[in-house]
């Protein structure tokens, strides 16, 4: 585990990156060096600002559980330098978790003890998505179901600090996606990044013939192969919401998986078959069928990741896209959140925590902290990414941030990523690599969804 007290100053520890894939690495890495602490504990270091000694000002323990960790290039020191009162009425101690087991899953179970006795940190920081990537992680994500904890009563409700908020312009942030921290009692966790996916094509190739939006069903039914395709993209956004935390429950039938993931499978049997040719064309040397020139995927897990994941060069100098997202069922997009932020309900600074998620969602940062690099995900600010609002000095062309904005727009659910995500994931890998039949996979991955489910 990594401990780095931050007082209104640098952090001596210096680490190289760990990275879980060479795309998401070598996108990061031209992003930013690293995003939270070392991998040693350092001393203390004396205060720049004026006021009293960091030995006699209160400690706030924020715990960062995240894929990414660094010492050096970490972006943290920063962005709590810019925090009102940081180095003269208060600190920050923070302590990122092990990417790796046995480590990680000892912390896990340490820092979940003393939660549920009423310690633990002040703050959290959270990746939800990212984390389930690492290669020698198997213990998951420190609350690997967000919206459960909230039930438990662990977070500290929000909505008094959001109304007195001197930096955050929570007017400015996506409705549709901070609801996703919304319990019974107001507001609890502040989501701090989301993604959703789709298929982009070039203009001046392609032509849309149908009008969006549209259902999923819809788009399966469509003449338009560009609305086919794209219900290619996922399969975890097409059922919305997956389940409601309170009655334990999931929102679909496992004869409702069966027929989505049928459905899936047969469009993934289009493809290889060659009927979507307006789309595709058939490789010898590959022996499959790849995309024609201009067709992409656009995986909007971030704005610079999105135009590298999917090879598709967004800005100004790159081509114009028509964006045909993956709808849901109920015609709209599905959003995941994929990192939050949160209080202890139990710690003896909410004021003082508040100040740092205060700055974290403020206007400033997400346009320029590499945080926001690092997180798999877009941070919630309506306009981010746009020429008037660039993001670390970067933005789409007119055309590109249209099509964006609108499917943003069209954003009608929203849902922290969890295991239940990553067991959807795994029904069509399962039935294309092994040939399983449908209904068996289907039967296990429901009740696996089940299980977890009632464990959570």
């Amino acid at each position: 585990m990594d401990l780095q007290l931050n007082v209104n100053g640098a952090d001596r520890n210096k680490e190289e990156w760990e990275m879980k894939k060479g795309i998401a690495a070598l996108c990061l890495l031209a992003m930013v060096l690293g995003m939270l602490g070392g991998c040693r504990k350092t001393e203390p270091e004396a205060s720049q600002s004026a006021g009293a000694s960091p030995e006699a000002l209160p400690v706030i323990h924020m715990c960062v559980d995240a894929a990414y960790t660094a010492g050096g290039g970490s972006p943290w020191p920063e962005l709590l330098d810019a925090v009102p009162g940081m180095g003269r009425e208060f600190t920050v101690l923070r302590e990122a978790l092990p990417v790796k087991d046995p480590e990680r899953d000892a912390q896990l179970t340490r820092i979940r003890t003393e939660v549920m006795a009423g310690k633990g940190p002040d703050l959290f920081f959270c990746d939800c998505l990212d984390i389930y990537y690492l290669p020698d992680v198997s213990s998951g994500a420190l609350f690997p179901f967000p919206e459960a904890a909230m039930d438990r009563r662990i977070f500290l409700p929000l909505d008094d600090y959001i109304a007195k908020a001197q930096r955050m312009e929570w007017d400015q942030l996506l409705p549709a996606v901070m609801e996703a921290g919304r319990g019974e009692e107001g507001q609890m966790l502040l989501p701090l990044a989301y993604r959703f996916t789709a298929m982009g094509y070039d203009r001046e190739k392609f032509q849309l013939k149908e009008a969006l939006p549209m259902t999923w069903d819809q788009m399966l039914e469509s003449q338009d192969q560009l609305a086919q395709n794209a219900a290619l993209t996922s399969f975890d956004g097409v059922l919305g919401a997956l389940a409601d935390y309170d009655r334990e429950e999931l929102r679909f039938s496992q004869e409702e998986l069966l027929l989505r993931a049928e459905q899936v499978w047969g469009q993934e049997e289009k493809w290889r078959g060659g009927q979507l040719d307006e789309i595709y064309e058939w490789n010898e040397e590959a022996g499959f069928f790849l995309p024609k020139e201009g067709v992409e995927p656009l995986n909007f897990g971030n704005f610079e990741r999105a135009q590298i994941d999917g090879h598709a060069d967004l800005s100004l100098s790159g081509k114009e896209y028509i964006m045909v997202p993956l709808y849901n069922t109920a015609g709209g997009v599905t959003a995941q959140v994929t990192a939050f932020a949160a209080i202890n309900r139990n710690t003896q600074f909410p004021e003082e925590c508040f100040r740092v998620l205060d700055t974290l969602l403020s206007k400033s940062q997400l346009q320029k902290s590499g945080i926001y690099a690092c997180m798999g995900g877009i941070a919630p600010y309506q306009g981010l990414g746009s020429s008037a609002e660039p993001f670390c000095g970067w933005h789409m062309n007119d055309w590109n941030w249209e099509q964006f904005n609108q499917i943003v727009g069209q954003i009608n659910a929203a849902q922290f990523y969890t295991p239940l995500n990553e067991e959807l994931g795994k029904i069509v890998p399962e039935r294309f690599n092994n040939g399983t039949p449908m209904e068996k996979i289907v039967s296990g991955v429901y009740r696996t969804m089940e299980m977890l489910l009632a464990e959570s």
